[in-house]
């Protein structure tokens, strides 16, 4: 993921909500359907700060956008772990001459 994949400057500061800013970074990380309760978390913890005011919203600061930047991250590790995994399965370059080498005619002769 990009860190750039939510703008540093909104067009209008006033229309954006942390829940807007979230469902970005959720839509940058591109998590499948198993990720479901991880991302559904991340989106109530991001409303109900949204729905705080005052005082209450400066405490809920303080105690769930730590929090919140815990679950994104794990967001982003998981997708991460899944795009390595995709990576090592795919066959590399020495992996074919390996497979072109040992179907050769010429070293089966020698085998035979």
């Amino acid at each position: 993921m990009d860190l750039h994949a939510v703008p540093d400057e909104p067009e209008d500061p006033a229309a954006v909500t942390l829940v807007a800013a979230v469902d970005k970074t959720i839509a940058a990380i591109d998590p499948p359907a198993s990720d479901a309760a991880v991302t559904a978390l991340a989106r109530k913890m991001a409303s109900a700060i949204d729905d705080m005011h005052g005082e209450k919203l400066a405490l809920m600061i303080g105690q769930t956008a730590p929090q919140l930047l815990k679950v994104l991250q794990e967001l982003e590790q998981r997708a991460a772990k899944r795009r390595a995994a995709r990576r090592s399965a795919l066959p590399t370059p020495v992996d074919a001459i390996r497979a072109a080498h040992a179907a050769s005619p010429a070293k089966k002769k020698r085998a035979g």
